[in-house]
């Protein structure tokens, strides 16, 4: 693209079914996944006082939104035990081996794990790696079973996740 031609190369479109989830920590979850999100990034900004009105300036920190995804029930509810006990291993509402057994599982992966997102192309080549670094849990919403429901829909599970930040490389995909 020149100074004086600003068309762009690629004039294909992001479609919103072109990604991959990777939950190497909860493989059940990853496989029946519907939907997630790349969540916000904020910069809250500093505002220098003067006389008149305060001046901003860009701040110093960073706030990333929750990372929310919905995935099906499985019959034997497998995706929702790994989140629920992921949950309670960290936050050990019994007792403290609960925590400890969390940390010495066998996964190799203790309370918190990176999350990744492959942003695909129209060919389903990835493009794009969103990787979140010390993902954990902090919510798996209930749902309602319905006797009067007629249509048979699967069950739809959401979870949200909390991690320190998210990198976004395009060069390593």
């Amino acid at each position: 693209m020149s100074a004086i031609d600003n068309t762009p190369t690629n004039l294909n479109l992001q479609g919103p079914q072109h990604f991959k989830f990777i939950m190497n920590r909860a493989p059940m979850t990853e496989f029946f996944l519907q939907k997630c999100n790349i969540p916000d990034i904020t910069m809250p900004i500093a505002k220098q006082p003067t006389f008149f009105n305060s001046i901003p300036h860009p701040g110093n920190e960073l706030n990333y939104g929750p990372l929310n995804i919905s995935f099906l029930l499985d019959e034997n509810w497998n995706n929702f035990l790994e989140i629920h006990n992921w949950l309670r291993g960290i936050a050990g509402p019994e007792s403290d081996t609960e925590h400890t057994r969390l940390g010495n599982e066998d996964l190799g992966y203790g309370i918190k794990s990176d999350i990744q997102i492959l942003v695909l192309s129209s060919k389903k080549n990835p493009t794009i790696k969103f990787t979140y670094v010390d993902a954990f849990p902090t919510s798996l919403r209930g749902f309602m079973f319905d006797t009067t429901r007629t249509d048979a829909p699967q069950v739809g599970i959401q979870a949200t996740f909390a991690y320190t930040l998210y990198n976004v490389d395009i060069s390593d995909v």
